[in-house]
């Protein structure tokens, strides 16, 4: 599959991976991602998942301009921490794709 990618001129750690992260980030400790979507949260009552990335990124003296790969795995990283914390029933989820909006139940 790797070899097909690279006929077409991709390369196959550049596409983005579906679903969980398998990878602990060197970023965040642990529950750091859940705590700063509850701060997130609690601060601006409703939030995108790339408001809280691009926060992370600039509390963390990294570029979210300049870092589009890394922006995105703190976004795939924000979205898996929100989901589980809908399934625990803390957030909801309102709307749909590129426009979903999180906010505390």
């Amino acid at each position: 599959m790797d070899t097909v990618l690279r006929l077409y001129g991709e390369e196959p750690e550049d596409i983005p991976l579906k679903g969980r992260i398998g990878k602990l980030s060197p970023y965040f400790g642990r529950s750091e991602m859940s705590r700063r979507c509850r701060d997130a949260l609690r601060e601006h009552g409703t939030v995108k998942a790339d408001a809280i990335a691009v926060q992370a990124m600039k509390d963390k003296g990294l570029d979210p301009d300049k870092d589009r790969k890394l922006r995105s795995d703190f976004i795939r990283r924000i979205l898996v921490s929100l989901h589980d914390l809908r399934k625990a029933g803390e957030v909801e989820k309102i709307g749909h794709g590129r426009g979903v909006v999180w906010r505390l139940k």
